[in-house]
């Protein structure tokens, strides 16, 4: 079973592409990379590549690489008048398995949610949410490089299914986030939507089950209040564009440790 550290490690910061010599490349964001039925994917919260194209979009293969996954189809939902506008806010990238280069790619850095996604939690779990908020993460463009650091931040269930498939939780703290130093007026968790949520429930020897539950969609410093879309809708989503669109490689991807 991989250790809380590994799981974490799922949760990616996003880069763009510029098509720009002086100005290569941007950073902004958190996503996850999941795996259903041996396809892979990248998922984030639809608002954080904003005005980027989606071909634009680079996720390393692993925290702290300047290698990046190469991108296939990206896609969002649609739902209908019944269904919560948050799940309209979810964007995923299919990664293209021909072109992968699987001896950079661990499987303890996905989260797998191919078997059952329901996990039992109780009054003592808690929940960890993990992202790359912008005030952490920048460019040198004089080295030209991409400096990443991912933050993991407590907190717990305020409400579950506040809306369908959307649970709110409340973080214990604001890990002393501080606004971006040319936008200090924004919301310090900008950056973590996108980010991967999971629990931590005690199993009674002194350790935790590690579960992932689900994407942040969007959070707010003041309140300290965040929205999750949880993994049952994302894997809903999910399965309903596998029926849809065949896999682009009948391969299955190696499964390095």
């Amino acid at each position: 079973m991989p250790t809380l550290r590994e799981v974490l490690k799922a949760t990616r910061p996003i880069s763009y592409d510029n098509d720009d010599a002086e100005w290569e490349y941007s950073t902004r964001g958190s996503c996850v990379v999941l795996r259903l039925n041996e396809r892979l994917y990248g998922a984030t919260a639809l608002h954080v590549p904003k005005s980027y194209n989606p071909s634009q979009i680079m996720i390393p293969y692993e925290e702290g690489d300047d290698h990046f996954l190469p991108m296939c189809e990206a896609f969002n939902v649609s739902t209908t008048e019944m269904e919560d506008t948050d799940h309209q806010d979810i964007l995923f990238i299919e990664i293209w398995r021909e072109k992968l280069d699987t001896m950079r790619l661990k499987a303890t850095s996905i989260v797998d949610i191919t078997a059952d996604t329901h996990k039992e939690t109780n009054a003592e779990t808690k929940y960890m949410v993990s992202g790359y908020p912008f005030s952490l993460n920048s460019v040198d463009y004089d080295a030209k490089r991409i400096h990443h650091q991912a933050v993991h931040i407590y907190a717990g269930v305020e409400q579950r299914d506040c809306y369908l498939g959307v649970d709110r939780i409340r973080f214990h703290s604001d890990a002393d986030l501080k606004s971006s130093t040319d936008r200090p007026d924004d919301n310090p968790f900008n950056g973590l939507s996108g980010g991967g949520v999971f629990s931590l429930t005690p199993n009674g020897l002194g350790d935790a089950i590690v579960a992932f539950q689900g994407i942040l969609l969007r959070a707010t410093a003041s309140s300290r209040i965040g929205y999750v879309l949880k993994t049952d809708f994302i894997k809903h989503y999910l399965v309903g564009q596998q029926r849809e669109s065949p896999s682009r490689s009948a391969s299955a991807v190696e499964r390095n440790q």
